[in-house]
């Protein structure tokens, strides 16, 4: 999962461990934090918490940062197309010192400047500091997969983190609940993105980019969607079969991987067809979960019947399937459950997901 946090226009190291700490149920093998001075006055904070997926040696430690220390990142996420980006970037004499896909990051942003999220195919929250022209550069991915928060604040300064709990956790918010945000929140069933539930924390918006420098921040919008496709008459037939290949695609990237990967199984087609796909490209078993109810639990009459077909799907591609049984002590778990959300949510999916 990994997570991220610092601070621009001023930076304690004190504070970015204590922002770290609060999230280091997101990447419990690994912890960094790294302070950035401009003119001898603290001036750029930057901390990362690590789950190892990719190298899982020391050489991924983050924060990251380029071989003359002009630009540095904090990652969280996954680039599926590092592999494919990197050869290039090689071929410009870039030194790695590593086979993360951070650091492909790092030497494609001095490539291509801002434009280098264009060429990224990934799930992914960012905060890249460039020295050479004192830019601070936070972006998030186009469908907002990974969260990334940021609070304004006086004169100028901003902080930012995968968790609001972390500026909790630093001293720098005192919560106060967002009229507007509760209004949106009892309409919509959650709180749409700028706003948030916290008064003065905002969302970086999925697709979009937050650049600071200075004390002044803009934010604009990088990604403007899927690009149309030449529109003609095709079989059903063709289809199909282009439907099957962008599937097939997409899953091929997603089983790129240091350690070992595992499937929510619900027995639905979606879930059926990633495993089925997962388990031929990789030509062997997968690790397959399922969330299971007692047959007094259920909401539907056909919750025992999801069971059934999550079990049938999962022998079909010899996955090693593991069923977990909800009972009612998911009471218990929702005091902890609510802390890591940060912001309700009205979907009980929430609780099988942690569960």
């Amino acid at each position: 999962m990994c997570g991220i946090a610092g601070t621009a226009g001023f930076a304690s190291r004190e504070q970015l461990i204590a922002m770290n700490d609060a999230i280091v149920h997101r990447g419990p093998d690994d912890g960094g934090v790294h302070v950035i001075s401009r003119r001898g006055e603290p001036w750029i904070g930057l901390a990362n918490r690590r789950l190892a997926i990719i190298d899982l040696s020391a050489a991924g430690h983050q924060p990251m940062c380029n071989e003359d220390g002009t630009v540095w990142i904090a990652y969280n996420g996954e680039t599926f197309n590092f592999r494919e980006l990197r050869p290039a970037l090689e071929a410009k004499r870039h030194v790695f010192r590593s086979e993360s896909d951070t650091e492909v990051l790092i030497h494609l942003y001095e490539e291509r400047g801002i434009d280098f999220l264009d060429d990224l195919n990934g799930m992914f929250a960012l905060a890249l500091w460039d020295a050479s022209n004192e830019t601070l550069v936070l972006a998030r991915d186009p469908f907002g997969i990974k969260p990334l928060y940021y609070l304004p604040m006086s004169c100028g300064r901003l902080a930012f983190a995968s968790e609001v709990k972390s500026f909790l956790a630093a001293g720098l918010l005192e919560p106060r609940v967002n009229d507007e945000a509760l209004h949106h929140y009892l309409n919509f069933l959650w709180t749409p993105a700028p706003m948030t539930m916290f008064e003065g924390v905002m969302k970086v918006p999925p697709g979009h980019v937050l650049i600071w420098r200075d004390g002044t921040s803009t934010i604009k919008k990088y990604w403007s969607g899927v690009p149309p496709k030449e529109q003609r008459r095709r079989s059903e037939g063709e289809l199909v079969e282009e439907l099957r290949e962008q599937l097939r695609n997409a899953v091929r990237r997603h089983l790129v991987s240091d350690v070992p990967l595992g499937f929510f199984l619900s027995g639905g087609v979606d879930s059926s067809a990633i495993l089925a796909l997962a388990t031929q490209l990789a030509n062997r078993s997968m690790k397959a979960y399922t969330i299971a109810f007692r047959a007094e639990d259920a909401k539907h009459e056909q919750s025992d019947e999801d069971w059934k077909y999550a079990k049938i799907v999962a022998e079909r591609f010899g996955a090693d399937h593991h069923a977990i049984l909800a009972s009612p002590s998911i009471v218990d778990l929702l005091p902890k459950i609510v802390w890591h959300l940060d912001e309700p949510i009205a979907d009980p999916a929430a609780i099988t997901s942690y569960l």
